[in-house]
């Protein structure tokens, strides 16, 4: 098991007890709390080299995808969309780990402004697209002779980027360029029209649209598919259709795969949605106690869901049955089974 070391330097005081831990500092009469910091992206081999075997693991499926005939097609755009989201995150991390430590460039308030929405839009897309592939699986596996959704994925696609676009616009407004900081990040969140309520109804509104209803969605249609897989294991039936016209497996193995993409929304990015909302908010509205905290855990959530991206590409690989049948093996597998049938594309 990799040590969580690696990927996030936690800042502490000789005198604490224990190494790691967030303990109360007195400094001149006063109590301050040490804040954990990321590590330079420079000063760790390891997380340079998750990053770089990232990017060209997401890449490699974007292209496979897009350039091979056999896999361009509609149900597999979103897995591309996916891993692109996922390409783009990785690069915003690090960016934002060397804005921190480095004078990446001259900041001004609109380059603030924008930056705020950028470093941000890969979130939303990579939930929803996790959403819609998990809800696409799980529906079409359900009930094949409905066939998939009626609306072209690549439209869908559109449909999540503009509307990530637009849930993120508001962040123009709680960014402002501050040239007195002393650290290179020049950038400081600002409340919306000095109304206090604001940023708090932004915040709600964000984390339910992102990960909170997209959850309970999510969490709805995947009992219909353990259901659904219940029944089909009892009763050892399966239904003929032109979407499953041979292996009864493959109908398993979509609702199988809907399941698990259900899990990992809900294992990282249902956390790192609440978690991130008291962070967006101005400092003046939340205690220095409680965001030095919530920063600890909320670090170590985006840390296990950086390398969740990192994995990506092998994870995707592993739950597409579109790119297993057309390994040697699997065909050579299928072919001592006594299935004479075409393997049927879904």
């Amino acid at each position: 098991m990799m040590s969580s070391d690696l990927f996030v330097n936690l800042k502490h005081n000789d005198t604490s007890p224990m190494s790691g831990i967030l303990y109360p500092v007195s400094t001149n009469g006063t109590v301050s709390h040490e804040v954990p910091e990321p590590d330079s992206i420079i000063s760790s081999l390891l997380y340079l080299s998750v990053s770089i075997a990232s990017m060209i693991g997401n890449l490699t499926m974007v292209g496979v995808i897009l350039c091979k005939q056999r896999f361009r097609k509609p149900v597999n755009l979103l897995v591309a969309n996916l891993s692109f989201s996922s390409f783009l995150f990785i690069i915003s991390s690090n960016l934002r780990l060397a804005e921190n430590s480095f004078d990446v460039w001259t900041y001004s308030d609109s380059l603030c402004k924008i930056l705020a929405i950028l470093h941000r839009i890969p979130i939303p897309v990579i939930a929803l697209t996790t959403m819609t592939i998990s809800l696409d699986r799980g529906r079409i596996a359900r009930n094949p002779m409905l066939g998939s959704n009626t609306t072209h994925p690549v439209w869908r696609i559109v449909y999540i980027w503009i509307f990530s676009l637009i849930i993120l616009l508001p962040l123009y407004f709680t960014r402002a360029y501050d040239p007195c900081n002393s650290v290179f990040h020049k950038c400081k969140k600002v409340v919306i029209l000095d109304n206090p309520v604001l940023p708090v109804l932004y915040g709600c509104i964000y984390l339910l649209s992102i990960h909170v209803i997209p959850a309970v969605i999510l969490i709805q249609e995947t009992t219909k598919t353990i259901d659904k897989i219940k029944f089909l294991k009892l009763s050892g039936v399966m239904q003929h259709s032109p979407s499953f016209p041979s292996l009864p497996d493959n109908r398993l193995r979509l609702l199988r795969n809907s399941c698990i993409f259900c899990l990992i929304f809900l294992i990282f990015w249902l956390p790192y949605g609440i978690f991130q909302f008291p962070l967006d908010l101005p400092r003046e509205l939340v205690p220095e106690i409680l965001a030095t905290y919530l920063r600890l855990y909320f670090k170590f959530f985006k840390n296990i869901s950086y390398c969740l991206i990192a994995l990506n590409p092998v994870i995707l690989f592993l739950l597409s049955y579109d790119l297993l049948k057309h390994m040697p093996i699997y065909e050579q597998s299928n072919n001592n089974n006594g299935s004479g049938r075409r393997l049927c594309r879904v």
